[in-house]
């Protein structure tokens, strides 16, 4: 899950799997749920670890969601074609906005070691800076606008 930046808590990978468990009927040491040392093991035997995620608004965690990309690129294919820019690449241009907070959630997330953690929603807190870059589809870049 969290390599599509939906990380998951330990108590959430154990009631995912303590659910799994019940729905299939399969047979367990655990009562309901496993615990604390099935977790480490299972830890241990995919090669996870427990990580900080990044903040990231709501909105802009949806944007990974596989089912809204394929029909975003889609129309975006299908507008390109409209407007006559299939053979304009200088005036296709892609804005990003990226968001750095002081103060990122304190809560940890099982992912791979020796990957990035995964981000997390957040809301807008009192001590941001945003940064809105622009780059072009031949590759010419805008001045970057600050707002702290």
């Amino acid at each position: 899950m969290e390599r599509y930046g939906f990380g998951l808590t330990r108590d959430e990978v154990l009631e995912m799997v303590g659910e799994y468990v019940r729905i299939n009927k399969i047979s367990t040491p655990f009562n309901g749920r496993p615990g604390k040392d099935w977790f480490n093991a299972f830890k241990k035997r995919n090669n996870l670890s427990m990580k900080k995620p990044q903040a990231v608004e709501y909105a802009r965690k949806r944007a990974v969601d596989p089912f809204l990309i394929y029909p975003y690129f889609d129309l975006l294919e299908k507008t390109i074609k409209e407007l006559g820019l299939k053979d304009k690449p200088s005036a296709i241009w892609n804005l990003d906005e990226t968001n750095f907070s002081r103060d990122p959630s304190k809560t940890k997330i099982v992912g791979l070691k020796g990957h990035a953690a995964t981000r997390v929603i957040s809301t807008p807190g009192k001590s941001n800076t945003t940064v809105l870059l622009g780059v072009n589809a031949i590759g010419e870049k805008n001045s970057p606008f600050n707002s702290i």
